[in-house]
């Protein structure tokens, strides 16, 4: 009955990473080539079958036998998305000079969120391989060493001056995105005309104006949509005038001494004059203003996309033992080293376009958070195999480990011309519990040759996450870190292994 037998599925009895079902050197079962690890997405070792049928001449060599082997796996994982939620830019724009709103710093919008962390959408599977090395010894014990990589997962998303619907708002405030980026070199101001208040005579306006002397001044938005001017209500009210005010010009509404001008662009205050007072207000380049009422890159933009990077890698090298074995099934352990690596990037790309719809490389600024871990330390496991019929067997791993994880965090603003970046950097080190499982259905068509199909499921405990993966303080770069305290990666794996 023996040599009928077709290597076994594995119901593990341990924690820890790769391991490999080893029998004694008499037993049926054929040893799996890859190592049946937790960690893994392909954890369980490939066994050829010892008397498979049919017999086909090909350059293998038995399982049961002394030998080198190899194997590969293709592998399919989703993982955890480690980063929080966090606004990244709102519409509208802030009033950097007071020229709009009266009050420089005034945010000048309708408060509407333009982009979060959270619009990166679901979560996807990472397509990857895993190969393996090993020897077999007479006695049933395999040493090996394999390999895990799975491509990056990417996730994106993007906002531009275009709001849902047109929905442009008053003045068309909504076709701006503002971040709240501060204490930043002038380098990275943006362009000079970016809205229409930095043009010099850019029209007329007409602004009804009720006036008194020593009167409190308030401003009167119209209704959206309108294309009526504002209105400036003087309290009490006494007479009312017309004004047409043109684009490089604006009403003085706050204290002022008639023929020596001393202030203006206010919207509230105190009027001195019974009348109206017009004054010459140069508001571009041309004029001797030098614009920037949306001072900044991040102020005012027209683009701003982000896109969060994913990658796992994995490496073992280890030891398996048999334990125990029937002739319809078979224990064993094994042990060893593991690494593991989690790779995580954030990028956010602003883009200010001027008034003339373009933008210079130094018109576009980028932010990049870079977040990796590396995982060191060893690992354990058991496994359990049993036959199932001819050519077929089931198997199951468990395996764990305990982790050293050593923590780099690096963060960079930077010009679009590369001109300027500004850096911020820490290291950490914490301690990373791993447990892990893995099932797999083998199949021995033929001698020394062996295919399996299986599901992994990997865990890991007291990781680092990007909380708020922005740091909006440009002079003191400092985003949110915190404790991701589960992460998991699972999914499903094929592959072929080979005796030599």
């Amino acid at each position: 009955m023996r040599q009928w037998f077709i290597g076994g599925a594995v119901l593990a009895a341990a924690l820890g990473g790769s391991g490999r079902a080893c029998a004694q050197d008499d037993s049926p079962f054929y040893e799996p080539l890859f190592t049946a690890r937790g960690q893994a997405p392909a954890n369980v070792g490939f066994d050829p079958g010892l008397n498979t049928e049919p017999t086909i001449p090909i350059p293998t060599g038995r399982a049961g036998s002394a030998g080198f082997y190899a194997a590969a796996e293709y592998v399919m994982l989703s993982q955890t998305r480690t980063v929080g939620n966090q606004i990244v830019a709102y519409r509208g724009i802030f009033d950097s000079t007071g020229l709009i709103s009266g009050n420089a710093g005034t945010y000048v919008g309708q408060g509407q969120v333009a982009l979060t962390t959270e619009s990166l959408g679901r979560t996807t599977f990472q397509p990857g391989f895993q190969v393996e090395l090993g020897y077999r010894f007479d006695d049933g014990t395999r040493i090996y060493a394999n390999y895990l990589q799975l491509f990056d997962a990417h996730y994106s998303a993007g906002a531009s001056l275009v709001p849902y619907n047109f929905a442009g708002g008053p003045n068309l405030v909504n076709t701006f995105l503002v971040s709240p980026v501060f204490n930043f070199p002038p380098q990275y101001a943006g362009p000079q005309t970016k809205i229409v208040q930095d043009i010099p005579g850019v029209g007329s306006r007409t602004i009804t104006q009720n006036v008194v002397t020593g009167a409190t001044v308030t401003v009167q938005q119209p209704p959206p949509f309108s294309n009526a001017p504002p209105i400036i209500i003087t309290t009490p009210i006494v007479g009312q005038v017309q004004v047409a005010v043109p684009g490089n010009q604006v009403v003085v509404t706050r204290p002022t001494q008639i023929g020596a001008v001393t202030a203006v662009n206010g919207n509230t205050g105190a009027l001195l004059s019974s009348t109206p007072v017009i004054v010459n207000q140069p508001q571009g380049v041309v004029g001797g203003n030098p614009g920037f009422n949306a001072y900044g890159i991040w102020n005012g933009a027209s683009v701003m996309d982000i896109k969060f990077t994913q990658r796992y890698q994995q490496a073992e090298i280890g030891a398996r033992v048999p334990v125990f074995a029937t002739d319809y099934s078979r224990v064993y352990g094994f042990a060893g080293g593991k690494f593991a690596w989690f790779f995580e990037r954030f990028n956010w790309r602003t883009v200010s376009y001027d008034v003339n719809g373009t933008a210079r490389p130094q018109d576009e600024a980028f932010y990049t958070n870079t977040l990796s871990q590396r995982l060191y330390g060893p690992l354990v496991g058991a496994g359990h195999e049993i036959f199932l019929s001819n050519q077929f067997s089931l198997s199951c791993d468990l395996s764990g480990a305990l982790l050293l994880g050593v923590v780099k965090e690096r963060i960079k603003y930077e010009l679009g011309d590369r001109s300027t970046q500004a850096k911020r950097s820490h290291n950490e080190f914490t301690f990373v519990p791993n447990a892990n499982a893995n099932v797999n259905l083998w199949w021995y068509p033929v001698e020394g040759v062996q295919v399996r199909v299986g599901y992994n499921a990997m865990t890991y405990f007291n990781t680092r996450r990007m909380d708020e993966p922005i740091g909006f303080d440009f002079g003191a770069i400092d985003p949110k870190y915190d404790t991701q305290w589960f992460r998991l990666l699972h999914g499903v794996n094929v592959g072929v292994g080979l005796f030599f």
